[in-house]
């Protein structure tokens, strides 16, 4: 996967690596399965980002507090992402979406 974003943008995207504990080498492709608990982190992370990415496209009609609300339940490398702007949210959407994919891929290549 391409990586057209600022240098403190894949700075974020490690982070979040590290902190659910994604494999994957510097394509971002995954290299080795993800655990259950990995999987079901990603699925969160994406939808919080979405929703994240959602509010701020109509954010002149929400209230500040509905937007600090959503951040306060990130953690940092999402918060991190978030505020990073509408570019870097839609790449890691896109990335999270592509690891889960990958890692269907692998799991079902392992068992075969």
């Amino acid at each position: 996967m391409t990586y057209p974003l600022k240098a403190n943008c894949k700075i974020h995207t490690r982070n979040l690596q590290k902190i659910i504990q994604v494999n994957c080498d510097n394509r971002q492709v995954l290299t080795k399965p993800l655990s259950t608990a990995a999987t079901h982190s990603l699925i969160e992370v994406q939808q919080r980002l979405m929703t994240y990415k959602e509010l701020k496209l109509h954010e002149d009609m929400l209230a500040p507090c509905e937007m600090n609300q959503l951040l306060d339940s990130m953690f940092e490398p999402e918060r991190e992402i978030a505020l990073c702007g509408i570019d870097c949210l839609e790449f890691h959407i896109r990335l999270v979406d592509n690891w889960l994919k990958q890692n269907i891929n692998l799991s079902t290549a392992l068992k075969t």
